[in-house]
């Protein structure tokens, strides 16, 4: 009788936890807080993905292998808020995946278009190119970069099973009661306007009446901003120089990037961030002037020889956005009442307004009219006319937004 007991317990113990599994799969997968499994998608149920927001680079090496993207932009925070991938890909009609990673250095960049490589239907990429991500004073990676997430080492060769994060990530996206929770955190969250979502092309759509309610002002967004990078540049340091972190620097790192694409018969284009007059201002006020131009020295010359070694000597696009042009010196309006900006968030994030200008100017997709002097390609032979065209802007810019140079330089103090 005991026995008999017992085995019904155990058979009702296994039943319930088959069912809690079930339960949680079912859940996981049709709510899909990280949007791979992409069952069903309904306003006001589970199209808003806040759950992403914490876990973006986990969700977005199964979005990339969901999307199987023919194009893909790489880049940091600035790209993921600044290029609408999703109205781009319905204008095209090409499956275009927005590769953001927020904070990422040049070697995650590398990393995921290994990762993107694998999954084999990529004909296409851009690369969002930010001096900060080649700082050789910081770690290669954030801590929530895991090299086992993505389909291939860093050497090039698939990731082994048995070395793969992917059966714990599995585990976490279907059946994971964390996961649970996040799906249950997604329903409830979806009619919360300041709720952070992604959009299936891994876009990251800001609404400007959420933004002003939380920054307050541009002005005030601008001010914090400003005062952040300016603290973080002078305590960091900038340098492109072998370190600890990077014994082989870091244009090494985009060494890789335009070998890998080579070899895989990918095209690629490459550009520089439109940066805000502000962070270019901060730059030197810095000390950090000099390798901000010799950083764009050397990306001419990681491209060039990349050329060099080519039959036909064609060169990748590289473009330069990040001088003080018609977008980026973009005016900070006062902290009134409906005072708006047409291209920034904040002196770090350009708004998809300067991204879609920034496409038109570099692709010609006969949509947008690019604002005069927006987007210079850099080539040997442009380059020093360039950096001096660049230094000559400045001037007239702090001639003429005296003021705002006078705040920046009051930060210093």
């Amino acid at each position: 009788m005991h026995d008999r007991t017992s085995r019904r317990y155990l058979v009702f113990a296994a039943l319930g936890a088959a069912f809690t599994v079930l339960v949680a799969l079912a859940v996981n997968m049709i709510v899909d807080p990280y949007d791979v499994f992409r069952l069903v998608n309904i306003e006001g149920f589970n199209m808003r993905k806040p759950a992403i927001e914490n876990q973006v680079r986990f969700a977005k090496a199964y979005q990339m292998r969901a999307l199987k993207p023919e194009v893909m932009v790489l880049g940091n925070s600035r790209v993921e808020i600044g290029l609408d991938t999703d109205r781009r890909s319905r204008e095209t009609g090409l499956r275009i995946f927005n590769a953001g990673l927020p904070g990422s250095t040049i070697y995650e960049l590398h990393r995921y278009m290994q990762h993107a490589v694998a999954i084999g239907t990529i004909k296409h990429i851009v690369v969002a190119l930010d001096i900060f991500s080649f700082n050789t004073q910081l770690p290669a990676t954030q801590n929530d970069f895991l090299e086992s997430r993505l389909m291939m080492r860093a050497d090039n060769q698939p990731t082994p099973l048995f070395d793969s994060q992917r059966v714990t990530d599995l585990f976490n996206l279907f059946v994971a009661w964390d996961t649970v929770e996040r799906s249950i955190e997604t329903v409830s969250l979806q009619h919360e306007p300041r709720a952070s979502t992604r959009s299936p092309s891994g876009f990251d759509p800001i609404d400007e009446a959420d933004f002003l309610q939380g920054a307050g002002s541009y002005a005030e967004a601008f001010r914090r901003k400003d005062r952040n990078y300016l603290r973080r540049s002078l305590k960091r340091g900038l340098s492109l120089q072998p370190s600890a972190h990077w014994p082989r620097g870091s244009i090494a790192e985009l060494e890789k990037i335009l070998a890998l694409a080579r070899s895989a018969d990918i095209q690629l284009t490459l550009f520089i961030h439109p940066y805000h007059a502000h962070v270019l201002e901060i730059l030197d006020l810095a000390g950090q002037w000099d390798t901000y131009e010799d950083w764009k020295r050397e990306l001419v010359v990681a491209v060039q020889i990349d050329a060099a070694r080519q039959p036909s000597g064609q060169a990748f696009p590289l473009w330069d956005f990040g001088d003080y042009n018609a977008v980026t010196t973009e005016a900070v309006p006062p902290p009134l009442p409906g005072a708006t900006m047409r291209y920034y968030w904040d002196s770090s994030h350009y708004k998809p307004s300067a991204g879609r200008v920034l496409a038109e100017r570099m692709f010609a997709f006969g949509r947008d009219e690019v604002p005069e002097g927006f987007g210079t390609r850099l080539s040997p032979a442009t380059i020093e006319p360039q950096l001096a065209a660049t230094r000559a802007a400045r001037q007239r810019y702090r001639a003429e937004r005296a003021e705002e140079v006078a705040a920046l330089t009051a930060l210093k103090r």
